[in-house]
């Protein structure tokens, strides 16, 4: 046994050198209903295998694993050991030889091995999903938690729903069964978050994405964490000394959830769609331009949401080579004037765009000059301030939107000071508007009154400032 498993050996070193294999950035390997985390490497498919990074897998096994200069690779997990060589067919496992039907690989200085050999070969019964692009690797004692997410009521439809939390961002993604949520609002919608979800009977969410650590986009997602089986939980390594920030460490450390850092270009499956990661490249001072920016993309259709991107990361977008054009833009940073830049929209060319908005904000979002540049794209906006919850449907090659609130019901409640009414055109204007300024005086009036009365007296709003 010894001669045969040297021979074995002896032959695999000279068998190193392997043909590059096609990269497949969108495999999954779950380990008793954990995600593993690769950060160095992506799985791939090889001779018809999946192909997982060593150290990764064996980590994720809980075996201890030595790489050795001759390209011999041994793997100890209590009373059992595997050993495989680059280039080799054979894995001996406790001293026993047996066939594998691929080999070990080197790609790009990194080693990859079967997935479904070694874990067998440590006890583990290995399960492969070729719609999700899935493998599962389970323990013999490992009982998986009964499914109970509902899927959506349109099969093969992905929705995006863009839940009002006032000043704040947060978007449910719902994929035949599979959900990822970006952001929760402020601390104080967390419980409006939970039974939203909740309430679509979802009991395990596959990703959490924290786009950025501001209160408004963070401050809900440690209830969520708290409440719901997380798989994945996506986030930047940027700090914040707030106790929003805080509290979502200490649900993270709670929570069972992988944690993956944001890593530009790097593309996970959801259910049936598929989501890469654009944005950030890098650390900013600015928190706003550190946001994660991804990108979801099911058949022909398309979605981009960017956190609280501004000028500087959009530009990095615009420049980075990535394909960025999508139907429907969640707008950035709640429309501020310091994002959605012409050279942005225009490529990205949104046909729908969201803006996640309070009512009456202190900021004075959405931005006059950001209303007025998602016009000249084109863009169908929708509001949460004046719509609510707004639910967008990708159907693979058409785009469906709904509303909870109907927005011509929302802006007649509206209260209005100090807008300017042009009583020739009989438009309502905001006093920065370009066409209040260059209004001739004698059919200049300022009002202050609510939309109901406006309109009672035959006025309509001007389409670029949008005041209601």
């Amino acid at each position: 046994m010894k001669i045969k498993r040297a021979l074995i050996l002896l032959f695999a070193m000279l068998c190193i050198a392997v043909t590059p294999a096609r990269t497949d950035s969108g495999i999954r390997v779950s380990v008793d209903g954990r995600y593993i985390s690769f950060t160095d490497a992506e799985p791939i498919i090889y001779d018809g295998r999946t192909m997982v990074p060593v150290r990764a897998v064996f980590d994720a096994l809980g075996a201890e694993v030595d790489f050795n200069s001759k390209g011999v690779i041994t793997g100890k997990k209590g009373n059992s050991t595997v050993e495989m060589c680059l280039g080799n067919k054979y894995i001996i496992s406790n001293g026993i030889p047996s066939a594998m039907d691929t080999v070990p690989i080197v790609i790009n200085s990194r080693a990859l091995v079967p997935a479904r050999y070694i874990a067998e070969s440590f006890g583990y019964t290995v399960g492969w999903d070729s719609q999700s692009k899935t493998v599962t690797i389970n323990s013999r004692s490992y009982a998986p938690a009964p499914a109970v997410n509902t899927p959506q009521t349109r099969d093969e439809d992905v929705r995006l729903c863009f839940i009002d939390v006032g000043q704040g961002d947060c978007t449910l993604i719902e994929d035949n069964g599979h959900y990822m949520l970006i952001d929760a609002g402020e601390t104080e919608y967390g419980s409006k978050v939970v039974s939203y979800i909740k309430n679509m009977g979802v009991n395990c969410i596959d990703y959490v994405i924290a786009t950025h650590p501001h209160s408004d986009h963070i401050g809900g997602l440690d209830d969520v964490i708290n409440t719901f089986d997380v798989k994945n939980v996506i986030i930047t390594s940027e700090e914040a000394v707030t106790a929003s920030f805080e509290s979502l460490l200490d649900a993270l450390e709670k929570s069972n959830a992988n944690i993956i850092e944001a890593m530009p270009g790097k593309s996970y499956t959801l259910g049936l769609s598929t989501f890469r990661i654009i944005a950030p490249a890098g650390l900013d001072d600015n928190s706003n331009n550190n946001s994660i920016a991804i990108r979801l993309s099911y058949k022909q259709s398309s979605a981009l949401l960017c956190g609280d991107a501004e000028k500087e990361e959009e530009l990095y977008m615009v420049k980075s080579g990535e394909n960025i054009t999508s139907d429907v833009l969640k707008v950035n940073h709640h429309g501020s004037s310091g994002s959605s830049c012409n050279e942005f929209l225009y490529k990205v060319k949104p046909k729908y765009a969201v803006i996640s908005v309070g009512e009456d904000n202190s900021y004075g979002h959405p931005s006059m000059n950001v209303l007025s540049a998602l016009n000249a794209v084109g863009a169908e906006i929708y509001r949460t301030d004046l719509n609510g919850n707004v639910v967008v449907s990708l159907t693979g090659n058409s785009v469906n939107v709904s509303t909870e609130k109907n927005e011509a019901d929302k802006r007649t409640e509206k209260m209005l000071k100090n807008v300017v009414l042009n009583t020739n055109s009989k438009k309502v204007h905001l006093p920065e508007c370009d066409s209040a300024s260059k209004m001739n005086a004698k059919n200049k009036r300022i009002f202050s009154g609510s939309v109901e009365e406006l309109i009672e007296m035959g006025y309509s709003a001007c389409g670029y400032c949008r005041p209601f």
